[in-house]
């Protein structure tokens, strides 16, 4: 269970080509892993390749899959994953952040050197220590309460 973030251009423009995205947040996250995730079809051709065959349905499915820029980030006792979509030109970054490590400094840190917002998407505001705490305590009771077998989880 991630806490669910967006990071965006303050002036609702796009926050740039992706190479920048990407250099501006390494320069903040050093050992960042940068990748492009394999379109749909891509990973059809790869399966096939080991002489996998999709359903129709399936293969269908695959096929609108697009090509997807990546990132993950891992610090100490916490995880980040971006997802910066499919376009050279990045509008928004989705981060997914996992853990229970001081997160925040890290994120705090890229807003001030970038000037992007990080939104929280639960409650669609600016994101703060607070919401991360309030997050992990939320986490860990639900956690507790499926291990616990309570009814309603």
């Amino acid at each position: 269970m991630p806490l669910e973030l967006e990071l965006r251009d303050p002036n609702k423009g796009a926050l740039g080509p992706i190479a920048e995205v990407q250099k501006i947040i390494g320069e903040v996250l050093p050992g960042i892993r940068f990748w492009k995730e394999l379109s749909g079809e891509q990973q059809i051709l790869q399966a096939e390749a080991k002489g996998f065959t999709f359903p129709k349905g399936i293969r269908e499915d695959y096929m609108q899959i697009k090509e997807k820029y990546r990132g993950d980030y891992d610090g100490p006792n916490f995880s980040l994953e971006f997802c910066f979509g499919s376009s050279d030109l990045v509008d928004t970054v989705l981060l997914d952040v996992r853990g229970r490590g001081d997160a925040m400094t890290s994120i705090f840190n890229l807003m001030k050197k970038s000037g992007w917002q990080v939104i929280n998407l639960a409650n669609r505001k600016s994101v703060t220590e607070a919401d991360w705490q309030s997050f992990q305590q939320w986490r860990d009771e639900s956690i507790a309460k499926i291990k616990d077998g309570e009814p309603g989880t």
